[in-house]
């Protein structure tokens, strides 16, 4: 288990329609680790966070480029 200073919360996004519940409200991730939130689609077009993957923060940034 890691101590609380080798971790850090990081907060799911809201769903896009305020009246759908969240799944996910927050995870616990060491530092060097980063969140890719993975989101369900309803027909009418929300969007909710139902998953999360976590990742080495470098791989995070090489995504990006």
């Amino acid at each position: 288990m890691h101590s609380a200073k080798d971790t850090r919360i990081v907060f799911a996004p809201p769903p896009s329609d305020p009246k759908i519940p969240p799944s996910i409200y927050y995870v616990q991730v060491a530092n060097h680790l980063d969140v890719r939130w993975q989101w369900t689609t309803f027909p009418d077009g929300s969007r909710v966070v139902t998953n999360y993957q976590l990742i080495e923060k470098n791989e995070l940034d090489l995504a990006r480029t």
